[in-house]
C-alpha cells in the first residue's frame, strides 16, 4: 500500500514529486517591455555553493520550535502525478501545492505576523522607470511591473523581502549563463579578464541576457537584492549584494552579483545537485535574517 504525502518538515528531505514529464522545446525570448530592454544585466555572476542555504534550512527544521509545532507535522498536498507542467502558470500552480505552502508553515512559525506574500502584484511606486501595462477595464495604459510571487514585511508594507519569478519549464539553460559565471573566491585578475572579455560581447546569451536583465530589474525596483528564477527544474537563486537603493534610476543592480544554481538530477560546472524545496527555504531564511538585521 501507497504511503500517503509528507509531512512538511519530511519534505524538505526529498525531491521534489514527478509531475509531467513531456519535455518542451527551447526557444529564445525577448524582454516584452522597455524597462526591461533598458536593464543592464551583472557582467559577473560569483557562485556561492548553495550549502549556506542547505545548512540554514536544516538548523531551522531541526529546531524545537518546528519539531514541537503540531501542524508543522501535518501533510503536504497528495501527489498527483498527471498534474501538467507545460506552462509558466502551470510551474506556478504546482510550486504553490509542493514548494510554497510548505514554507509558508515554516515561515509562520519562525516568523509569526511579520511578513506577507503576494502573487502578481504590480509595484507602482516609481513609476518613472517600470513597465507600460494596459488596464483591460479603461483601455489606458498604466505603469507598473508585475512580480509573480514576492514577499514583504507587515511592519512596512513597501519593504521587500524577497522576490520569486517563474517561468516555463525547457526556458533556462545552463550554458546561456555559463561564461559569466566564476567561483566566489576568483582573483581580481581573473574578474578584470572577465570584464575585458565582455566589453566586446555579451558572456550572457540568449535566455541568460533576457532573465538576468529581468531579475536585476526586479530587484532594483523592490530595492531588494534576493530575487529567483525557478521553472521546476532549475533553481537560481541570486543576491545582488552591489545593489544602491534609495531612488536609483541607473537600470542596474550591480556590475557584479552572487548566484547558486540547483538542480536536483544533474551536476554541471556551477550547477549543484541538491534538493530544491529546501535551497529554497534556506535562502528564503537568508532573506528574512537579511531583512531583520537592516
Amino acid at each position: 500500500m501507497a504511503s500517503g504525502p509528507a509531512s512538511r518538515i519530511e519534505c524538505f528531505n526529498q525531491p521534489l514529486p514527478i509531475l509531467d514529464a513531456k519535455t518542451l522545446a527551447f526557444k529564445s525570448v525577448q524582454p516584452s517591455g522597455d524597462s526591461t530592454k533598458q536593464a543592464v544585466p551583472p557582467v559577473i555572476l560569483h557562485h556561492v555553493p548553495c550549502k549556506q542555504f542547505l545548512d540554514l534550512a536544516n538548523k531551522a527544521l531541526q529546531s524545537s520550535k518546528l519539531t514541537n509545532n503540531t501542524p508543522s507535522h501535518g501533510p503536504i498536498a497528495t501527489t498527483f502525478p498527471k498534474l501538467p507542467l507545460q506552462t509558466e502558470s502551470d510551474v506556478f500552480q504546482a510550486s504553490s501545492l509542493y514548494i510554497i505552502h510548505p514554507i509558508m508553515e515554516i515561515l509562520h512559525v519562525l516568523y509569526p505576523g511579520k511578513w506577507t506574500i503576494h502573487a502578481e502584484l504590480d509595484d507602482k511606486k516609481a513609476p518613472h522607470k517600470l513597465e507600460s501595462l494596459e488596464d483591460p477595464g479603461t483601455k489606458q495604459k498604466e505603469s507598473a511591473v508585475r512580480y509573480d510571487l514576492i514577499f514583504k514585511s507587515t511592519a512596512d508594507p513597501d519593504k521587500t523581502i524577497a522576490v520569486l519569478e517563474y517561468k516555463r519549464r525547457g526556458l533556462i539553460r545552463y550554458n546561456d549563463f555559463e561564461l559569466a559565471m566564476v567561483s566566489n573566491n576568483a582573483s581580481p585578475r581573473e574578474i578584470t579578464l572577465r570584464k575585458e572579455k565582455a566589453s566586446t560581447g555579451n558572456l550572457l546569451k540568449t535566455n541568460g541576457i533576457s532573465y538576468c536583465k529581468q531579475v536585476c530589474l526586479y530587484a532594483q525596483i523592490s530595492e531588494c537584492k534576493h530575487v529567483a528564477l525557478f521553472n521546476w527544474q532549475h533553481l537560481l537563486l541570486f543576491d545582488f549584494h552591489q545593489l544602491k537603493t534609495s531612488g536609483d534610476i541607473s537600470h542596474t543592480a550591480g556590475e557584479e552579483a552572487k548566484i547558486s544554481w540547483v538542480h536536483e538530477d544533474q551536476r554541471r560546472g556551477f550547477m549543484e545537485q541538491a534538493l530544491i524545496r529546501k535551497a529554497l527555504l534556506g535562502w528564503l531564511l537568508k532573506a528574512f535574517d537579511d531583512f531583520e538585521s537592516q
